[in-house]
Formats: C-alpha cells, structure tokens, sequence
C-alpha cells in the first residue's frame, strides 16, 4: 500500500499489479510518479518481511507501564519512552501518562497522524543550489507521520492501535501484540507441544474477602506463564470478583425437640447447612380458649384453631369432662356425640389443648446453620422445610488474553467433583467454596521445573527404589523366619504357624494382629413356616375415624403377582482348604581336600534327612467349593412346577425335586453348586409357570498352603592306609591309576562330586 496517495501526489503503486521494479530505458523523462511508485514498492516489500515478524502495536524496546493509586476509583498509568512498531515502521514514541477510573475495561495504545510538509512550511526544502534552474524553486514534500500515546476512553478520531488492556486498574499483559507474528507462532507452537502450559512464576490465587454484595474476592499474583505456548507475562496483581452462586438442595419435614419452657426460646442446629432459605417452620402451641357451646344436645363445637394436635382437658365451673365418653377430637372441633356429660346448650366452658402453627422468623432468627425458635411448648416437636447450600469445588483458569475464567464444578451433598478445565486454560487454583466465608484455596497450577529440580528428583527416586529393594529383601527374610530377632521370640500374627499347636489356642490370629474369635453357628430351622418375632402388644399410632367416601383402587384387578418365598439349607458356607507342597530336595553338599596325597578311605557313611518349612501362603478361595444344598420353596400355586433354577445367573437342574406344588404351595429338593462361581454372597432364583422366589447363599473360603523341603547330609568317616613297601632297586612295573566316579542320581539333588587328583603306583 503506498502512503503517497492524497491529494496532488501521484503514486501508480498496487501490490495486486504484482509489480516489483521499474526499468529505465535510455532518453527517457523522469516523472514524480515513477519516483513515488519506486519507494511504495521498497516501502512495501519491507513491511511485508516486518509484518512477518512484528505486529502493529509491538513493543520493541522501551520500560514496562507502571500503576499507581491515586485514590479507591482511580489509577495513574506511567508510560516510557518506547520504540512502537505500526504500519511497516518503528516508531519512537515520548513518554505519557494518564488518569483512568479504575473500574471497567480500557486499552492503551497509540495513534498514529500523517502530515504532508512542503516548502511553504519548510523554505528549506526548496532549491538551494545557485545559478541553477531550480535555485528557490519549490522542491519534494516530505511524508510526516507522528505517533503518541493514548487509551480509549479519550474521544480520538483516529483509530486506536492497542497496546496494553487495563482490567479493573490492572494491566493484564506486558508482553503484547505478538499473536500473528510468524517468529511467535512457530515458537508457541513448539513450546506447546513440548512442554505444554504451565506456570514458569507467580500467579498465586489467594481469597482476599466477601464484599457487601456478596461476591468473593480474589487477588492473583503477578508473574509469568506460557499459556499454549505464548508467553503471559503481568507485572501487577490482579483482583477477580467472582458471584457466590450456589446450588440449592431441599430438606423437607426435618424434626427437632424443643426442650426449653413452654413459650421461650432456643438455638436449634440443623442437620445441613449453610442455609439457603427457609421455606416454612412448624411449631407446636399450647393454649387454653373459652369456647360457647352449641346450641342444641351433640352439637360439634369449632375451636379457634383448626390443626389439634392434642386435648389436655375440657371443663366448666362444674365439672370436667372425660374424652370419648362425652366429646371425641375432631381435628379443629370438638365433638359432642357421645351419650355421656356435655355443657349446656349456649353454655361456656374451658378447653387446655396443643396445636400446630406455621411461624415466618425474622431475619435475624436465621443463622449460617442454626435457626432460633420461640414460641412452642415445651418437649413438643418442631418440623423444618428449607433449602442449602451444596458443597462445590470451582477453579480458576488462565486464558488466552491474560484473562482470568472461573469454571463450576458438580455439587454434590457428600463428593463435590471439580470441572474438567479445557485444554486452551491453565488452571491456576482449585475454591472449596464454604459459602458465605472465605473459600479455601488449592494451588493446583503445573509448575515449571528446570534441570536441577530435575535432576533432584531423579536423584530422589533412584534413592526411593533403593530403599524399596532393600525393603522387599527384608521382608522376605522376615516372611521365611520370623520368629528369632535379635535373641526375642517374635510373632507376626499373619497365621498360626508360630503357635503352640499342642495347646488349646482361643485367639484369632491373622491380618497382623491378635484378636478376639468369632465362632460361625448355622441355626437351621426347616420346619419354620412363617416369620418369628418377638412377643409384641398392638398400638393405635394413627387413626381415621371418619370417612367420605370410598373408591376402587384397582379396579380392573390388574397387579403383579406375589413373589414366592425360597430358603437354602445351610444358606452359608465358611471353610478352610490346607495344601502342602514339597520343593525340590536337597541335599547338603561334602567335601574332601585336594592337592597332596592322602592315602584316606572311607570308613562310613551317615545320611541324615531333616524336613524344613520353608513358608506358608495363606490367601482367599477364588471360587466356591461345590456341594449339595437343600432348598424349600413357598407361596407356588397348586399344582405349579419348578421349571428353572438359577444360581448367580447360571441355570442348573435340581438334583431331586419333590414335584409339582400342593394346596400349601410348598416344593422341596436339592442342588448341587456349580463350577468356577465366585466367592461372596450370590442370588439363587426359582422360577416356575407364574411364580418367582428367591434367596442367597454366602461362601467365603481360605486356602493355606505350607511349603516344605527335604534336607539330606551326607557324612563320611576315613582312615589313613599303611605305608606300601617300597624295593627302591627292582621296579618290575610302572601303573598309572587316575580314580573315576561315574554318578547317577536324582538331578534335583544339590550332590557335590569331589574327583581325586592322579595317582602312580608301583605294582610288582
């Protein structure tokens, strides 16, 4: 684009014309086009290579902005002496500083003027050689271009070019405007594949407080991270303000026993909490009222209040009048249908009784997790609808822009889960949010770590291996004979191998400690019809003495049918396999001298074998152990027969079966437990033609298997033989006897063959 193109400058520059010189011909004119067209297309090819690795607003030498206070709404913002690359030329900008309110978003940047001067304005740019035809002559305008400082709450014609973005009186980037340059691109895009995003320094999340409104505050701290590879630098903390917003969970009918006296009050503590709202309070009031009676004998009499609860006593200045024999409570009335005593027709008379009420309580009476209630009668209840608030755990994330993203996590009453952060964020702290105090913070960012800690941390875990080698040799020493430390008799109570077998033990020795037994008893009741229960006396807790009306519930006789009852016997199974295994034997090795001559032999032989336990495993049965089951069925229809069995979902045939169901709708048989079920509690199903029952079996098992091996000592006696007599003159016959053992035996016996050196002789 060439910058000559205004009013009475001529420029035939166009990059789409894809034109890169101009060629000269010999006798040519030299026009003020060709020259203005030469430098847009200098100008131009070198703005295309400096867009290539600088972008408009680009600061390339020069101070960071500084913030200050100048009061609680307004901030000052120093800025230096810079070197700013706009429109294919780096510019040198004077210092500035402004005043911004410090609530709200702004941008600071520069502006850019173009003048043209010519040789009205500037007489020097006339001709100034003398005796020459373009002495004073008017000469080439220049091309002024002047760039400063400003930001955008400032009414400016001229377009803004930004450079910083002030968030809330922070500046959120210092390292700006280098998202289309090439060099950068190639950069962030290696370090993000590399190393991904992570915090080099600072970026500290701390909760600072919960405002009048309350928001929670936080502060994060300046510092460095690389954020998908680009660099995010901020030299200033960074308030964020974040709206409490919690989910709400309702909690009905929830009750409490007032225990104060009848009419005070009391800080009840509720069971969840921190509240949300209170929706309704239900107490319970105790009063006495003056009632009229009605006008004619077994009357119904309508009391003040309509939800009784409970009547204490009725009386007049005669005498009282007992319940169900002269009135019966009926709801908010009193009923005088019985035969016995009433007041008379128009009479007065006294009633004490108990009552509900809805209450509304006053803010103040409403607490973080309590709530004050007055009012009701003493040792009554009181009944709460309300909603809370659900634990959450949120984070805070960088993102791309240096701004700050506040990401909802999943309520939940008892496991808050935190929200999967996007790939584009880096999270920087993870909120336990305690609703309405400050939050707790987790500092959960991915820290940057150079070589050293690197190298530290290698270190550290050749060290931790090291020491877990030497821990896995020593407790297999210690798994082999634990018994002797140290001169002291020692007892892991992993099994009862260390223990005296030929005493009575009443210990449970196991999982490393010694416990108390529990001993199993199967109680088998086969002739057991119908369900036991302790002896019991009936009461009235709810009653409905009156009715309306009354309707079919189902009256097209549509219903499931009833499930059927089944029993096993045993129901459950508790046993103990023990397997011996035997190792390789092994025999002891012997020995004999080697190297000079020794005129021995063997005199005898002792063999001795000794039986070693070497461990002993003891580990859950995997699978439950077959055998038969008895089984009794109850509730099939007459005549109904078993047609399917199935024992954790997989179907067997009984072993025997009694037949079809009687009138009582009872069928016994047997089963056998397949192969290959697990241990645990399993599912065993009966089904027949329109009945179903069912019932469990639980089996747990332990095998122990003991490792023994064979020790075999061989030991040898030996004598010395006689001195030969030697003729030193008559030597009739040289002999070389070399001694061989030919050995066959057992190849898992450790047997050590110990050969005999070459020996000469003399034979006559």
């Amino acid at each position: 684009m060439s910058i000559f193109i205004r009013h009475g400058f001529l420029d035939r520059y166009s990059r789409s014309a894809k034109r890169f010189a101009l060629a000269f011909k010999k006798k040519l004119y030299l026009q003020s086009t060709d020259l203005n067209e030469l430098q847009s297309m200098a100008d131009d090819k070198m703005r295309r290579g400096f867009d290539a690795l600088f972008q408009d607003g680009r600061v390339t030498a020069g101070p960071a902005p500084v913030v200050e206070e100048v009061d609680d709404d307004h901030i000052r913002v120093k800025l230096g002496d810079c070197t700013v690359y706009v429109g294919g030329y780096f510019h040198d900008v004077p210092a500035a500083e402004f005043v911004l309110a410090k609530a709200g978003t702004a941008y600071i940047g520069v502006i850019v003027t173009e003048n043209t001067v010519d040789d009205v304005a500037d007489p020097s740019l006339k001709g100034s050689i003398p005796d020459t035809q373009a002495f004073m002559q008017p000469g080439a305008s220049r091309i002024e271009i002047t760039v400063a400082w400003s930001h955008s709450r400032l009414d400016n014609e001229i377009p803004l070019v930004n450079v910083y973005t002030v968030l809330d009186g922070t500046i959120l980037m210092s390292d700006t405007n280098t998202e289309f340059s090439e060099i950068y691109k190639a950069l962030a895009r290696q370090s993000d594949e590399s190393n991904g995003s992570f915090v080099n320094s600072g970026y500290h999340v701390t909760a600072v407080e919960i405002d009048a409104q309350g928001n929670q505050v936080f502060s994060v701290s300046e510092g460095v991270a690389w954020l998908n590879g680009w660099r995010t630098a901020r030299s200033q903390a960074l308030r964020f303000v974040i709206p409490e917003e919690p989910d709400l969970a309702p909690v009905d009918n929830e009750t409490h026993r007032f225990t104060a006296a009848t009419g005070g009050e009391q800080t009840i503590q509720l069971t969840k909490s921190p509240i949300a709202k209170v929706r309704r309070v239900t107490i319970v009031k105790e009063t006495t009222q003056t009632v009229v009676h009605g006008s004619y004998t077994g009357v119904t009499d309508q009391l003040p209040h309509s939800s009784i609860k409970q009547i204490f006593k009725v009386w007049d200045t005669t005498r009282e009048y007992p319940a169900t024999t002269s009135w019966i409570n009926s709801g908010g009335s009193l009923d005088w249908s019985p035969s016995g005593p009433e007041p008379a027709p128009g009479a007065s008379y006294d009633i004490h009784y108990q009552y509900y009420e809805n209450i509304i309580l006053a803010p103040e009476a409403i607490g973080r997790g309590s709530l004050k209630i007055s009012g009701a009668a003493k040792d009554t209840d009181v009944f709460l609808d309300y909603d809370y608030k659900l634990p959450r755990i949120d984070v805070i994330a960088l993102i791309p822009g240096g701004y700050l993203a506040h990401i909802k996590g999943t309520s939940s009453a008892t496991r808050p889960r935190a929200p999967s952060v996007p790939s584009t964020h880096l999270e920087l702290a993870r909120v336990t949010n305690n609703w309405g105090l400050l939050p707790s913070i987790e500092q959960t960012a991915v820290p940057n770590m150079d070589y050293s800690e690197m190298r530290n941390l290698k270190e550290t875990v050749v060290n931790l291996a090291d020491l877990v080698a030497q821990l896995r040799l020593r407790f297999d020493v210690n798994a082999r004979d634990v018994s002797a430390r140290r001169g002291m008799f020692v007892d892991s109570f992993v099994n009862d191998a260390m223990r005296d077998q030929g005493v009575a033990q009443t210990a449970a020795s196991y999982g490393g400690k010694l416990r108390l037994p529990i001993k199993t008893t199967a109680h088998e009741f086969p002739a057991m019809t119908e369900p036991l229960m302790l002896p019991f006396t009936e009461e009235i807790v709810l009653s409905q003495l009156r009715e309306s009306g009354e309707i079919e519930i189902n009256p097209n006789a549509v219903f499931t049918a009833v499930p059927g009852r089944a029993t096993l016997n045993p129901a459950t199974d508790t046993w103990t396999d023990k397997n011996t295994v035997w190792s390789s034997s092994e025999t002891q090795s012997f020995d004999s001298s080697m190297g000079e001559y020794l005129p021995d032999y063997i005199t005898g032989i002792d063999i001795t074998a000794n039986v070693e336990k070497v461990r002993t495993d003891v580990k859950a049965a995997e699978f439950i152990r077959q055998r038969p089951l008895a089984f009794r069925i109850e509730g099939f229809r007459p005549n109904e027969t078993l047609d399917k069995i199935y024992f954790d979902e997989i179907e067997i045939a009984p072993a025997t079966v009694s037949g079809p169901a009687g009138n009582d709708g009872v069928i016994t048989g047997t089963l056998d437990i397949p192969a290959k079920v697990p241990t645990g509690t399993k599912i065993v199903v009966f089904q027949g033609a329109f009945t179903e029952a069912s019932c469990t079996y639980a089996a747990r098992g332990e095998i122990t298997t003991e490792e023994y091996r064979l020790a075999t000592s061989v030991q040898t006696t030996t004598a010395t033989m006689p001195q030969p007599v030697v003729n030193n003159t008559v030597i009739n016959n040289v002999t070389n006897v070399t001694n061989v053992t030919q050995q066959t035996g057992n190849q898992n016996n450790s047997r050590v063959i110990q050969p005999r050196e070459p020996r000469s002789a003399h034979h006559d």
